[in-house]
């Protein structure tokens, strides 16, 4: 054994180890209340998309009132993915692009020209421009500033 770790590079103990450990991993975890579990589970997502704590929370419900004992929220969330019951995760992306137009200049005095072209269902085509005079940039700037009081000085000579 100890050639044939050398040849591979590894350590003996590895190959022992490997030797020893059965070729198909365990499946998954369940427990045989689990497919007692499913119908209630099942009837709560069927109604409306929630989250494995609100399925949790409803089962809980349900179970109480038939007398049974209450379930974990770890294991039903267990029971939801074995099943494929859990919701898509939540991500920030948002799918494609949120701006395919395309921003050109007409002349020198135009700040900016938005140019949006986007087909309809009836295959007509749209077409909307935005232009802003370079001379609205300094309005903007001073948008929303409070004016300043005339003729109050700030320090008194006395």
């Amino acid at each position: 054994m100890q050639a044939v770790a050398d040849t591979l590079g590894v350590a003996r103990s590895h190959l022992a180890e490997r030797l020893s450990r059965p070729a198909r991993p365990r499946g998954l975890y369940h427990k045989p209340e689990d497919a007692r579990l499913l119908p209630t589970i099942r009837a709560i997502v069927d109604g409306r998309s929630y989250g494995y704590r609100r399925v949790t929370a409803l089962g809980n419900r349900v179970l109480r009132s038939r007398g049974e004992a209450s379930v974990n929220a770890k294991r039903v969330l267990r029971i939801l993915q074995a099943n494929g019951l859990t919701l898509a995760p939540h991500t920030a992306r948002r799918p494609g692009r949120t701006h395919d137009g395309i921003v050109v200049a007409l002349r020198s005095n135009v700040e900016r020209v938005a140019r949006t072209i986007s087909n309809c269902a009836a295959g007509t085509v749209r077409s909307c421009a935005c232009c802003l005079p370079s001379t609205l940039a300094t309005v903007r700037s001073w948008r929303g500033r409070r004016p300043r009081q005339a003729s109050r000085p700030r320090w008194s000579a006395t």
